[in-house]
């Protein structure tokens, strides 16, 4: 049995590796532009928040892998996806982005200084005590996190269109959140697997919304109002014309070299 837990723990830890990794190529894409485009922060510093609290909780939680581990590294990650997103950020959108940031680092501290006094025993309460009121707050970022996306499924809904639908992403957070809630089932811990059946609901809502309202590719085939085929012709142009003008004529190179 021992084995298949073990097992277990190392799937999850690499579902959630690669999790981590998932924004890699829009971060390089916004590097390469050097422009954050329509790319929103707030995804971005939430990961942060949320990683770090988690981060915290499996270390109360003596959960150093997969928990800690794994966690530590989104952390991380998450960091190096901001620093490059404030650097190619807009003047215009950096006041906002320093509010933002200002409020996210406050909740980390806020985690990290609760977790500080409380393992000391400044508040009275055994490390178990402490990682339980970390597990209820970071459920309430987690959920957050998770909950965000509804707003684009609304609009998904609108518009009979999913194509602002990261597919390739909702797919992704299905997977982990579902290893993660088989690890806490596994592991009878409530803040793994009870935060981690929300996140497999709204993936998995995410990812049948998509379905529902696939785009379709566009090919070179274009149809009318009334969906009847409609050929496109691409006539390409003829050579331009050589016009005389009727003062100038084009003379000839003398074949032999004219004496002075």
């Amino acid at each position: 049995m021992s084995i298949w837990v073990d097992l277990l723990n190392v799937a999850t830890a690499v579902a959630q590796v690669i999790l981590s990794l998932s924004l890699t190529t829009d971060i390089y894409d916004v590097h390469r532009r050097q422009n954050t485009g329509e790319m929103a922060a707030l995804p971005l510093v939430a990961m942060a928040v949320n990683n770090h609290a988690w981060m915290l909780y499996g270390y109360l939680a003596d959960n150093m892998f997969p928990i800690f581990a794994t966690q530590a590294f989104s952390q991380c990650a998450a960091l190096t996806y901001n620093i490059v997103y404030f650097r190619w950020s807009t003047p215009e959108k950096r006041k906002d982005l320093v509010k933002l940031y200002s409020r996210a680092f406050a909740v980390h501290c806020a985690f990290t200084i609760y977790t500080v006094i409380g393992v000391l025993g400044v508040t009275n309460q055994t490390k178990s005590d402490v990682g339980d009121c970390v597990g209820y707050a970071a459920i309430v970022i987690n959920i957050w996190m998770y909950a965000s996306p509804l707003g684009t499924i609304k609009h998904v809904i609108a518009t009979k269109n999913s194509a602002s639908i990261p597919i390739n992403l909702s797919m992704m957070i299905f997977v982990s959140a579902s290893l993660w809630l088989a690890s806490g089932i596994v592991d009878d811990d409530f803040f793994v697997w009870g935060i981690n059946a929300i996140g497999t609901m709204l993936s998995f809502i995410q990812i049948v919304v998509y379905n529902m309202y696939k785009p379709t590719p566009q090919g070179n085939e274009m149809k009318s109002a009334d969906n009847t085929d409609v050929s496109v012709v691409i006539v390409g142009a003829s050579p331009a014309a050589v016009v005389e003008s009727p003062a100038y004529k084009l003379l000839s190179s003398p074949l032999t070299p004219v004496k002075k």
